[in-house]
């Protein structure tokens, strides 16, 4: 049984292989479709975790018994290894749009929106001037040093909130600059600085790196060969980044190589959350993750409403995750391992939950190329790449700012149409008076 399954994850890494290189051949064609930065994001989470286990090792998960036991079921493997496969086609298939995306789109009103986008990248420090406690803000990642209290790290959700939206407002002003922007980007670089600097957890650099090269790659400065070099030199700066931050923040110096290694899985893996849910699906006896299903997106849709009012408000789904790695009763802890879409689909809606992931992605790539305007694909790979990689309640906002984004932009598109077919009637009419 442990030869056919080893023979299943390898097909599936070969496949999966595939499908990367096939992506970086559109790359060298010039073809600008978010989902083709999804699919390299997706590797990286979900199928090099499987190239680890066959050529480094498997991650020792003696702390954590319910990844220990979800990454020593063979059934659970094999489904994980076919699942993975499924994805990609599904975000390839449907996630592309059949006009071209290809030609940057600066329909962008950038006289009326750049004010608002400074006040986003500026907001960050005034929330930390008005905190209940600023100068705790000149401490590196004080949130993750627990250094804030329960006061603190209730206003601190707001200020990592916001960072986030700073980030996103520095990738759209670069967007909207014409002409060079490497000075341009310089002066405007301290705020984002001081947003790493704030939220301090390492997802904020990578996810202002992605998007940078994005934007860059958006705006035809990185083309051919150039994007992969560039592709590789971020990929290494968030390595070195991350190994930093673990030494200085989480004190990892003192820590074996396989304690390390097993962190460094957890922290840059979705496998493991992805085969406990499996896991749990396939024996619900020994793991079982919600009350009942939906329960973690019925605390997205009530996100709002506070605790005190409503004691019995579902957890975010990390917190049942974590409850479930430890075999233990739905709780907060305070803190929680980092989690997907596509096992959190799994978690609320069964099997049918592996189809529904996948085509999320993809639709919301769909949506995002299908107005060819790159701020709306912007948003479109922010999103889709949060969903990959966390589950929704922290960046909820965001995600709601997307979607009303969208409904802006097809409103203001809808109008231009109706106002051409009207003008098109109205030269009609006058065509056939003359005749």
């Amino acid at each position: 049984m442990e030869q056919l399954v080893v023979f299943i994850e390898f097909l599936s890494i070969v496949i999966n292989t595939l499908w990367l290189i096939f992506v970086l051949s559109k790359f060298f064609k010039g073809f600008r479709d978010s989902v083709l930065v999804i699919i390299p994001i997706f590797y990286i989470f979900f199928t090099l975790p499987l190239i680890l286990d066959h050529t480094i090792g498997p991650p020792s998960y003696y702390k954590y018994p319910g990844f220990l036991v979800a990454s020593k079921d063979y059934t659970t493997r094999i489904i994980y290894s076919i699942y993975i496969v499924y994805i990609p086609f599904i975000l390839y298939k449907y996630g592309t749009v059949r006009k071209s995306v290809n030609n940057v789109n600066y329909d962008i009103n950038a006289n009326s929106i750049k004010f608002i986008l400074y006040i986003f990248l500026f907001l960050p420090i005034l929330l930390i001037l008005f905190s209940p406690n600023p100068l705790i803000y000149l401490n590196y990642a004080a949130v993750t040093k627990g250094l804030l209290n329960l006061e603190e790290r209730e206003f601190h959700y707001y200020v990592s909130l916001f960072s986030m939206m700073s980030i996103l407002a520095y990738i759209i002003l670069i967007f909207i600059k014409r002409g060079r922007i490497f000075s341009y980007s310089i002066i405007l670089l301290p705020f984002i600085i001081i947003d790493i600097w704030v939220y301090g957890k390492r997802f904020i650099v990578a996810t202002f790196i992605v998007l940078l090269v994005f934007v860059l790659w958006k705006k035809g400065i990185l083309k051919g060969f150039r994007i992969i070099i560039i592709g590789i030199m971020s990929s290494v700066l968030i390595f070195l980044y991350s190994s930093i931050y673990q030494d200085t923040v989480r004190d990892y110096e003192s820590y074996s190589f396989e304690e390390k290694y097993t962190h460094f899985r957890i922290d840059y893996g979705r496998d493991a959350v992805t085969k406990l849910t499996i896991f749990s699906e396939l024996n619900p006896d020994k793991i079982k993750i919600l009350n009942f299903r939906g329960e973690s997106f019925l605390f997205d849709l009530t996100f709002f409403v506070p605790r005190d009012i409503w004691p019995e408000k579902p957890y975010p789904y990390a917190q049942y995750v974590t409850s479930a790695v430890f075999f233990s009763e739905p709780k907060l802890w305070g803190w929680g391992f980092t989690t997907s879409i596509f096992e959190e689909m799994i978690a609320n809606f069964s099997w049918f939950g592996m189809i529904l992931a996948p085509f999320s992605i993809a639709l919301i790539c769909r949506i995002s190329d299908s107005f060819n305007n790159g701020l709306i694909s912007i948003f479109g790979i922010l999103i889709s790449t949060l969903l990959m990689v966390l589950h929704l309640a922290p960046y909820i906002t965001i995600f709601m700012l997307w979607v009303f984004t969208i409904i802006i932009f097809k409103f203001k598109r809808n109008k231009v149409k109706k106002s051409q077919s009207c003008f098109h009637i109205k030269n009609t009419d006058g065509v056939a008076k003359l005749e």
